[in-house]
């Protein structure tokens, strides 16, 4: 039945929400689960704390300030038959015979699924021994890739979790469900998938380091299991900006591979659990740039004197207050102006790969020196190579805007109403690549313009490192600590 109110500035929603799961997890129905869970499947508490957190934000409609229906009590039949299946199902399908525990790996990569490019790991793999944990059907027949699949789960003795066992946590989830009036067997459920798929993962494979790309996938049980099984750094890549009550809540990791030497918001806003940041660059800079096919010969593409960096702004997780959209919108009208007001202006609004947002293109449509730009080739994006050859740089929330650093091109984030802290937190830093007027905007155009080579911006490290070599500095902080821990 939680509820934000959107009417509310973002900093304080995320104080809403933060402060409703530390009471959820501290409520007495919730700390019985917890200390159930705990004791059948040898799990801290702290861990399943941190993972509620998460699986509660995977399931939190930021756009409409609420979780999804299935908390809901009316929900408990489905859940409760479904978790029976599935448990009976593993049990059934389990690998019968004792899997090869001896292979060894310098790096582990986790979540590797729909919509990851493992492209991107072509250069590491060529300094360290890599396999790639996947769910994805499409990746299974890969080489230096591990297909993930609950049917042939090797439960081993170890684990000592009987039937007997797991009944009994199910019964007990049922009846403090129905007494707290919250369906909690979604929050089980996830429990025992990443039990199983890790408890079987790290059995078969040992590293002593796990990577993995998204830093908003993280999980507190895969890497209390992973550390279980000597493994000693669970680490993440930072692909994007950090957002209030969206992409970057309750990360959970040992080490964060950063942008830049400052690219980071204070983490406790975010509720995070990290202990280390290490500043390497942008490893999607690295493929997508300088082992781009044109990266030696980029004619093909069209120099801009104002390139936007355009997000599609139409996930769930965008708009976590009721003025986002008003907000959003306004700057959208700067490019409008600044296209009408200069019309020799080469202008280009870069998406992704389809600009979905029909607003934005209603704002923008019939004005005759705008152009939407799209990636043209499948698997690489273009972004890095027009922004290399563009002038002026600009972005409302993109991480480019922070990636472009790395390029030594200043990119600014147009903020007309100086509201936007869900994705830039408010510090002098941030400040420095911010406009709020369009007065402001012109001037540092033209200034531009006229001065295509000045550098506007001189801190460039703080946002984003030079990412010529990112793999290597990954291969390199691995390295010196395997050292440490030989010495």
């Amino acid at each position: 039945k939680f509820k934000l109110n959107r009417e509310k500035k973002i900093n304080f929603l995320r104080d809403d929400l933060v402060n409703f799961m530390n009471n959820f997890n501290s409520s007495n129905d919730y700390k019985k689960f917890l200390s159930l869970v705990s004791g059948g499947l040898g799990l801290k508490k702290k861990t399943l704390e941190h993972e509620t957190k998460i699986i509660l934000f995977d399931n939190f409609l930021n756009v409409r300030g609420k979780f999804k229906n299935k908390f809901n009590i009316f929900f408990i039949p489905v859940h409760f038959f479904y978790i029976l299946i599935f448990f009976f199902y593993v049990k059934f399908f389990q690998e019968k015979h004792t899997p090869a525990s001896n292979s060894k790996y310098d790096i582990l990569i986790d979540n590797n699924d729909k919509g990851s490019n493992i492209k991107k790991f072509d250069i590491l793999k060529k300094k360290k021994k890599l396999l790639l944990i996947t769910s994805d059907e499409s990746l299974k027949k890969k080489d230096d890739i591990y297909f993930f699949r609950y049917k042939k789960t090797y439960l081993h003795k170890n684990l000592n979790l009987r039937i007997k066992d797991v009944v009994t946590i199910i019964i007990k989830t049922l009846h403090l469900s129905l007494k707290s009036s919250n369906n909690i067997f979604p929050i089980l459920i996830v429990f025992l998938k990443r039990y199983f798929k890790y408890h079987n993962i790290f059995f078969r494979f040992t590293s002593k380091y796990l990577l993995q790309e998204r830093f908003y996938s993280t999980s507190a049980i895969k890497d209390e299991i992973f550390h279980s099984y000597g493994g000693r750094l669970s680490c993440v890549l930072q692909k994007n900006l950090f957002q209030l009550n969206g992409p970057g809540m309750f990360v959970n990791a040992d080490v964060i591979f950063t942008l830049g030497k400052d690219s980071l918001p204070n983490l406790i806003n975010f509720d995070c659990k990290i202990r280390k940041n290490q500043p390497i660059g942008s490893l999607f800079m690295e493929r997508d740039f300088y082992f781009h096919p044109s990266y030696k010969n980029d004619k093909e593409f069209k120099k801009y004197d104002l390139l936007v960096f355009s997000n599609t702004q139409t996930s769930v997780f965008n708009s976590g207050y009721d003025t986002y959209y008003d907000e959003y919108y306004k700057y959208v009208e700067w490019i409008k102006k600044i296209a009408l007001k200069y019309p020799d202006l080469k202008i280009g609004i870069k998406h992704k790969n389809s600009c979905d947002n029909q607003e934005e293109l209603e704002i923008l449509k019939e004005i005759k020196n705008v152009e939407h730009v799209v990636n043209n080739i499948k698997y690489f994006s273009d972004s890095y190579i027009l922004a290399n050859k563009a002038i002026f740089l600009c972005t409302w929330s993109s991480t480019l805007g922070y990636e472009s650093f790395g390029l030594k091109k200043d990119c600014f984030f147009l903020d007309p109403q100086d509201s936007n802290l869900a994705y830039l937190e408010k510090n002098q830093l941030n400040d420095s690549i911010k406009i709020t007027s369009f007065t402001d905007f012109e001037e540092k155009l033209l200034t531009k313009i006229k001065n295509p080579s000045m550098n506007l911006i001189k801190d460039s490290d703080m946002f984003c490192l030079e990412s010529k070599h990112v793999s290597e500095r990954i291969s390199d902080f691995f390295d010196k600590d395997t050292k440490k821990i030989n010495h």
